[in-house]
C-alpha cells in the first residue's frame, strides 16, 4: 500500500535546484525575459500560465518557485517593480489574509509565513556574501514592496532579524559616543586634540595593535544591521507605521546614517503637503525652482539603477518606486501637524534643520495661520500652541542654518510673532539647557564659539574687513554662542569694540534680536561691578557699557527696550550697572557730555543763542547737534516703554540714597564720587530730555512726564531737579504749588523764589558784544579755511593722494559748519535781545514782591540764601553762574551787598566746602569768582572795596580748611574752590596769604593726589602772581587801613622768608651729617 501511495499517488516535488535544472532554469528564463519588456504589464496572466505549466510539468516545489520569483523581482526592481508586484498579486502564492500597515496595532497581521522565512534566509546569505552590499539593499527595498502590497507582515519578517536586543543597545552608545566625540572635537583646541609621541620601541607592538583592530573591524562589518537596514529601507518605501515602530523602539538608529533623517524628513514632507496647499505656500516644484539654478541633464527614472536621494550633487533625480507615498498619513490641519510632528518628526531633533525647504515652509504656514488668526478669541492659546511647537521643533533646527537665509529668514519670521519675553525664554533655554543636553545643538554651537575664537585670533590690522564679515557669517545662524564669545573678548580687549560695531553692519534681523539677550546675559552675571579702589567701574563693565553705547548709535536694528528695561529695574535695586550702562547710552546715542572744568565764558556761551551754544558744545566734544537721530530713538523707545518719567524719578532717588544710605564704613572720598557721578547721569538725562524735545513731533512733557508740581510734592523730587528737567517748558507767569513741600515761605516771597527757580541763565545774561566778537571769530576762521582749501586742492591736481582729498573734506565740512554759525548768529543776537527784554520787563514787574522793603530783614536774607542761592549754586555750573549773575544784576545793590556779606561772614562758606563734593565745591568756586568778579568790574569804588572785603573774609575760611582740617574732603574741595577764584586774585594782600597757606600745606599734606592738587594751585598763583597789585593802586583807602595791610603784607613775607631760610639751614644741616657718615666710613 505503502508503495503505490509513493509511486501512483504522491506526485515528487523538487526543491533543490540541481534536482529539476531545467525546470527551475525555465521559470528563471520566463521571468528574466518578461522582466526586461517594455510590455510586461501585459503578460502578467501569461507569465502565471507558462509558470504553473512548469511546475505541473516538472514537478517544481512551489515554495521553491515562491523564492525565484522574489529573488528575481528583487533583482529586476529598479527597472520592473511593478510587473513582480502584480504577478504575485494574481497568484497562487497570495495569502488569503493580507498584511496590515495602516496601524503599530496590526502590524502582525496576515501575509505569507513561507514568503517571511525564505526572505529572511535569503538575507543571511547576502549578508555573508563578499561584496553584496547593493544586493542586500534592493533584496531589502523589495521586500519592503511586498510589505506595502500586503504579501508579508512586518512584525512576522522583524522577529527574525536581527541583531539582538544587547547589540542594539551597544551599537546605541556608540552612536551617542560618536556625537560626543565629534562635539569634543569641534569646541576643543589643536593641543586637546593631539596625541603623545609614539615610542620606536613600541612600534612591533603597535603593529600588532593595529593588525587586530583591523580584523575586528572586518569582523564587525560582516554583521549586517539588519533593523537598521529594515529601517532605511521601510523609510524610503513610504512605510510609516513599521518605521514608527522601529524608531520608537531604538531612537538613536534616526542618528546611525546620515541618509536616515534625510529619509524621515522625505516622508513628512510629503505628509504636510495638504496642509501647506491650504495655507498657500508655495509647492516643492516652485521652491526649486526659485532656489536652486537650473541645470542641463536631470536624470530620468529610467537610468536610475539604485536608490537615490531626491537632491543629489545638485541634480534632483526620482525615486524609482512612484508609489512610495501611498499610504501615508497625511496632514491635513493644524492639529494633525502637531500630532505627527510629536509623533514622527520628534525622532529627527535638531536634524530637521538640514532639509531648509520643509523648516521654512513650515515656518511659512504657521505664520500665515497666525496672522489670519490675529482678531480671535482664541489668538492667545493658539500663540502658546505653536511657541511650543517651535521651541520644541523649528529653534533647535536653526542651529544648522549656517549661511543659508531662507532657513534663517523664515524661521525668525515666526519667531517674531512671539512676545519679547518668551523669545528671552527661548534664548535663555538654549544658552542653559538646550546648548548642553541636545547633542546636535551642543555640535552647532560649539562649533560656533570655536569658529568665532579663531576668527578673533587671526583678526589684524591688514584683515580687518574680511575678518568682520567671517564674525557676522558665524553669527548668521548660530548668534548666541557668536555673541557670548565677542562679548567676553570686548569685556578684556575694549580696542575689540570699534571693530565689531562696524560689523554688525552684516547681521540679520535674528542676530540683532539676540544680541540685546546676550548683552544682558553678561550683564547679570554676579560680578564685581567696582574695582578695588571702590571709585572706579570695573574694566568689564566700563567696555561693555562703552560697546552697548556705540552700537545702539549706529543701529536703529537694535532693540532698546529690553536694555533699557534692566536699567529701570537695576535702579530700583540702587544697582550700579543700569547706571553705567544708562550713562554710556546717553553719552552715545544722546551725544551728550558730562560738563567739567568749564570756564564762565563757556558755561555763558552754552546757555545763549543755539549758534553760540554749537560752536561751544564742539569745542567740548558735545555731538548732540551730530545725533538727532539716535537720540531720538532712545527717546522714543523710553517713551514706548513709559520708562521716561520712571527713570527720572529713579535717577533723582539713586543719586539721593549714594549718601543717605551709605554704610559709616565707606569713605567720604569715595562717596562724594559716586554721588557727582550719579549727579551727571541726572544732569545728561535732563539735558537729553530739554535738547530732544525740540526735535520730537509730540509733545514730550505734555504726555510722558509728570507735572512739575507733582514732581515735587508726590515723588518727593529736589526743587533743583524738578525745575531743571521743566525750566524750559514753564510760562512766565507759571506758579510752583509748594503747600505739601518742606519748604518754608515763612520769611521768603513766593515771587521770587519762582521767578529765581524758573528763570534760566539764558533769561538774564544777554550780551550782544559776545555775538559780535564771534561772529567776527567765525569769519576770520572761514577765510583762513577758505585759503587751504585752495591749496589742497593745487595738492590734489599734482599728487592725487587719498590724505589730501580727506583733508579737503573736512575742510569743506568746517566751512559749512561755520557759514550755519555766521547765518545763525544774527538771528539769535535779535531772538536773544527780544527775550531779554520781555524778561526784564516781568522782573521788572515782580522784583517790588520779591521782599518785605528795600531793606530787607535778616531772615529774608537766610531764607533766600537757603533755599535759592545755596541749592542752586550747588546744584550746577550753570545754576552757580546765574546765581551770580542773579544776585549781581536783578538785585538792588544794597541787596547783593547783604546777601553776600551774610554769605562770607556768617561762615556758611566753610561749612559748605567741607560738606560738599567736588563738582558742588567746583561750582561753588565758579559762583564766587563770578559774583566777585562782577563787583571788581563796577566803576564804583565802594563795591570794589566790598569785593577786596569779601576776598579778605574767605582767607580765614581756606587757611582753616587747608591748615587745621585734616580732613580729605575739606582740603580736596578747598583746593578745587581755590582753582576757580584764582582769576579774581588781583591784590598783593590776598594773594600773598593764599600763596603762603597752599605752600605750608603742600609741606604738610602727606597724601600723594592732593599733593599734586597743592601743586597745582600753587602754580596757579605763582602765574598770577606778576598781576598783582596793590589794593591801595586800586581803591583809595585811609592811611589807618593802608597801615594795617601794609604791616600784614610784610608779617607775611617775613614769615615766608623765615620759612625758607630754616628750611636752607636744615637742608645744610643734613647734608653736614651725611658727609660726616661717609667719611667715617672710609
Amino acid at each position: 500500500m505503502d508503495y503505490l501511495i509513493r509511486h501512483l499517488v504522491d506526485q515528487p516535488r523538487y526543491n533543490l535546484l540541481h534536482e529539476s535544472a531545467e525546470g527551475y532554469s525555465k521559470v528563471i528564463t520566463i521571468l528574466s525575459d518578461v522582466a526586461g519588456s517594455e510590455f510586461s504589464k501585459f503578460q502578467v496572466s501569461a507569465v502565471l500560465n507558462s509558470i504553473d505549466i512548469c511546475i505541473g510539468h516538472f514537478n517544481l516545489d512551489t515554495t521553491m518557485v515562491l523564492n525565484l520569483i522574489i529573488c528575481i523581482g528583487a533583482e529586476f526592481s529598479t527597472v520592473n517593480y511593478r510587473f513582480f508586484l502584480e504577478l504575485l498579486e494574481n497568484s497562487q502564492w497570495f495569502p488569503k489574509v493580507k498584511s496590515e500597515i495602516s496601524s503599530l496595532e496590526s502590524l502582525n497581521e496576515g501575509g505569507s509565513e513561507d514568503a517571511v522565512r525564505f526572505i529572511a534566509s535569503n538575507l543571511r546569505v547576502l549578508a555573508k556574501t563578499p561584496s553584496s552590499d547593493e544586493e542586500l539593499k534592493r533584496f531589502m527595498r523589495f521586500t519592503c514592496m511586498l510589505m506595502k502590497i500586503g504579501f508579508i507582515s512586518f512584525g512576522a519578517l522583524y522577529k527574525l532579524l536581527g541583531p539582538s536586543s544587547e547589540v542594539m543597545l551597544t551599537l546605541s552608545e556608540k552612536i551617542k559616543q560618536n556625537i560626543d566625540e565629534e562635539i569634543f572635537k569641534a569646541s576643543a583646541n589643536a593641543l586637546a586634540l593631539s596625541g603623545p609621541l609614539a615610542d620606536d620601541e613600541d612600534d612591533e607592538e603597535d603593529n600588532k595593535t593595529q593588525s587586530t583592530e583591523s580584523q575586528e573591524k572586518s569582523a564587525e562589518q560582516c554583521d549586517v544591521n539588519f533593523k537598521l537596514l529594515l529601517l532605511k529601507s521601510l523609510l524610503e518605501n513610504g512605510l510609516y507605521f513599521p518605521s514608527l515602530y522601529i524608531l520608537v523602539e531604538y531612537p538613536t538608529l534616526a542618528f546611525a546614517d546620515d541618509e536616515v533623517p534625510k529619509l524621515i524628513l522625505r516622508i513628512f514632507k510629503h505628509m504636510i503637503e495638504p496642509f501647506l496647499c491650504q495655507e498657500q505656500i508655495l509647492s516643492e516644484e516652485q521652491s526649486r525652482k526659485l532656489t536652486t539654478p537650473l541645470v542641463k541633464d536631470l536624470a530620468r527614472h529610467d537610468d536610475i539603477k539604485e536608490v537615490s536621494y531626491p537632491l543629489s550633487n545638485g541634480r534632483f533625480v526620482c525615486y524609482f518606486y512612484r508609489e512610495w507615498t501611498e499610504g501615508l498619513p497625511s496632514v491635513e490641519n493644524e492639529e494633525s501637524l502637531i500630532k505627527y510632528s510629536n509623533e514622527f518628526l520628534s525622532f529627527v531633533g535638531a536634524k530637521l534643520g538640514e532639509d531648509f525647504l520643509l523648516v521654512s515652509k513650515i515656518c511659512k504656514a504657521i505664520t500665515a495661520f497666525l496672522k489670519k488668526t490675529k482678531n480671535s478669541k482664541s489668538y492667545e492659546k493658539e500663540l502658546e500652541t505653536w511657541f511650543e511647537y517651535y521651541r520644541k521643533f523649528i529653534f533647535p533646527a536653526l542651529s544648522f542654518g549656517h549661511e543659508n537665509p531662507i532657513l534663517v529668514h523664515d524661521s525668525f519670521q515666526l519667531l517674531v510673532l512671539f512676545p519679547v519675553a518668551w523669545r528671552y525664554n527661548l534664548y535663555g533655554e538654549l544658552l542653559r539647557v538646550t546648548s548642553k543636553n541636545n547633542q546636535f545643538v551642543k555640535l552647532n554651537y560649539s562649533k560656533a564659539e570655536k569658529q568665532t575664537k579663531d576668527v578673533l585670533k587671526r583678526l589684524t590690522t591688514t584683515n580687518v574687513k574680511e575678518t568682520m564679515r567671517r564674525l557676522a557669517k558665524i553669527a548668521f545662524a548660530n548668534p548666541l554662542p557668536a555673541f557670548s564669545v565677542i562679548l567676553n573678548q570686548i569685556e578684556s580687549y575694549d580696542n575689540l569694540t570699534d571693530l565689531v560695531v562696524d560689523s554688525a553692519r552684516y547681521f540679520n534681523d535674528y542676530a540683532w534680536d539676540v544680541l540685546p539677550f546676550a548683552i544682558l546675559t553678561r550683564l547679570t552675571q554676579r560680578r564685581q561691578a567696582l574695582q578695588d579702589d571702590g571709585i572706579n567701574d570695573s574694566t568689564w563693565l566700563q567696555s561693555l557699557s562703552v560697546f552697548i553705547g556705540k552700537i545702539s548709535k549706529h543701529y536703529k536694528e537694535l532693540e532698546l527696550d529690553t536694555i533699557l528695561m534692566f536699567c529701570t529695574r537695576s535702579l530700583h535695586h540702587k544697582d550700579r550697572v543700569g547706571l553705567t550702562v544708562l550713562k554710556q547710552l546717553i553719552a552715545h546715542m544722546g551725544g551728550i557730555q558730562r560738563y567739567t572744568n568749564l570756564i564762565p565764558s563757556q558755561i555763558k556761551f552754552l546757555n545763549s543763542g543755539l549758534a553760540l551754544q554749537k560752536v561751544t558744545r564742539k569745542t567740548i566734544l558735545d555731538t548732540r547737534d551730530e545725533s538727532i537721530n539716535s537720540g531720538l530713538r532712545l527717546i522714543n523707545s523710553m517713551r514706548r516703554s513709559g520708562d521716561l518719567n520712571e527713570l527720572f524719578i529713579l535717577l533723582h532717588n539713586y543719586h539721593v540714597s549714594v549718601i543717605r544710605d551709605s554704610d559709616d564704613t565707606i569713605p567720604f572720598k569715595v562717596l562724594c564720587d559716586h554721588s557727582d557721578e550719579s549727579a551727571a547721569v541726572l544732569h545728561t538725562f535732563c539735558q537729553m530730555i530739554t535738547f530732544f524735545s525740540h526735535s520730537a513731533n509730540y509733545d514730550l512733557f505734555q504726555h510722558y512726564i509728570a507735572p512739575l508740581d507733582d514732581m515735587i510734592s508726590e515723588y518727593n523730587i529736589g526743587v533743583a531737579w524738578a525745575f531743571e528737567l521743566w525750566r524750559s517748558k514753564l510760562p512766565l507767569e507759571f506758579d510752583a504749588n509748594l503747600e505739601s513741600t518742606s519748604i518754608d515761605l515763612t520769611d521768603l516771597s513766593k515771587t521770587l523764589f519762582n521767578d529765581f527757580w524758573k528763570l534760566s541763565l539764558y533769561d538774564i545774561n544777554f550780551d550782544a558784544d559776545v555775538y559780535t566778537a564771534e561772529l567776527a571769530k567765525v569769519t576770520a576762521q572761514n577765510k583762513s579755511i577758505e585759503k587751504e582749501v585752495k591749496i589742497t586742492l593745487m595738492d590734489i591736481r599734482e599728487k592725487n593722494s587719498r590724505e589730501n582729498v580727506r583733508l579737503r573734506e573736512r575742510l569743506q565740512k568746517s566751512h559749512k559748519i561755520n557759514n550755519e554759525v555766521i547765518n545763525g548768529l544774527p538771528r539769535d543776537l535779535e531772538k536773544h535781545r527780544q527775550h531779554s527784554e520781555l524778561i526784564s520787563n516781568t522782573i521788572d514787574d515782580h522784583r517790588s514782591l520779591w521782599f518785605s522793603s528795600e531793606e530787607p530783614t535778616e531772615n529774608e536774607i537766610e531764607a533766600f540764601i537757603q533755599f535759592c542761592v545755596i541749592p542752586r549754586v550747588t546744584h550746577s555750573e550753570s545754576g552757580a553762574i546765574f546765581s551770580a549773575t542773579f544776585i549781581s544784576t536783578q538785585l538792588s545793590m544794597f541787596i547783593s551787598k547783604a546777601v553776600l556779606n551774610k554769605l562770607f561772614e556768617s561762615g556758611i562758606l566753610g561749612t559748605l566746602l567741607y560738606s560738599s563734593t567736588p563738582i558742588e565745591a567746583e561750582n561753588i568756586g565758579l559762583f564766587v569768582g563770578e559774583v566777585i568778579g562782577s563787583f571788581q568790574r563796577k566803576s564804583e569804588v565802594d563795591l570794589k572795596k566790598s569785593s577786596f572785603h569779601w576776598l579778605q573774609e574767605i582767607v580765614p575760611v581756606v587757611k582753616n580748611n587747608l591748615i587745621y582740617v585734616e580732613s580729605y574732603m575739606a582740603r580736596r574741595n578747598t583746593l578745587t574752590f581755590l582753582k576757580n577764584l584764582i582769576p579774581m586774585i588781583t591784590t598783593k594782600t590776598i594773594g600773598i596769604s593764599l600763596h603762603s597757606i597752599v605752600e605750608e600745606v603742600g609741606k604738610i599734606e602727606t597724601r600723594d593726589d592732593l599733593k599734586l592738587a597743592c601743586s597745582a594751585v600753587f602754580a596757579l598763583l605763582q602765574g598770577s602772581s606778576k598781576n598783582w597789585v596793590n589794593i591801595w593802586d586800586v581803591v583809595e583807602l585811609d592811611e589807618q587801613e593802608r597801615s594795617l595791610l601794609e604791616a600784614e603784607s610784610e608779617k607775611i613775607l617775613r614769615r615766608q622768608k623765615l620759612v625758607k631760610e630754616e628750611e636752607k639751614r636744615l637742608l645744610a644741616k643734613k647734608a653736614e651729617e651725611e658727609r660726616a657718615i661717609r667719611l667715617a666710613e672710609i
